[in-house]
């Protein structure tokens, strides 16, 4: 994500857990039957825990500069599998290609030998 491609430590990208504390909200679709639950429930304050990231000035830069990086990555990763699908295809049709020349040479030589008996 975000956090990995900016770079975490002291010039980088950083979290923080903390805490909130916020009234609870009105909601007047309460029935009857719950109106002094309702009442206990807003004098109450909910607490809330969040996550704060701080990242650095720079940080669109180093977001950018690590995404060229992964698509580097990614394309020579790719040309790496073509060219070994291609070498796998090469071999195959070359050993196909001595088979059959060793095949063909094979038949010659007993037609040779069936003329010469």
């Amino acid at each position: 994500g975000l956090l990995a491609a900016v770079g975490g430590g002291e010039q980088g990208a950083t979290f923080q857990f903390e805490t909130i504390t916020t009234a609870a909200g009105n909601d007047k679709n309460q029935d009857n039957q719950n109106a002094n639950r309702t009442q206990l429930h807003q004098q109450q304050q909910h607490k809330q825990h969040v996550m704060v990231f701080t990242f650095p000035p720079d940080y669109v830069q180093r977001a950018q500069r690590a995404k060229r990086r992964q698509d580097w990555k990614e394309s020579l990763q790719a040309t790496a599998t073509l060219v070994w699908k291609i070498l796998q295809i090469i071999t195959a049709l070359g050993l196909i290609l001595s088979l059959l020349i060793l095949t063909v040479a094979a038949i010659l030589a007993m037609v040779a030998a069936l003329i010469a008996l």
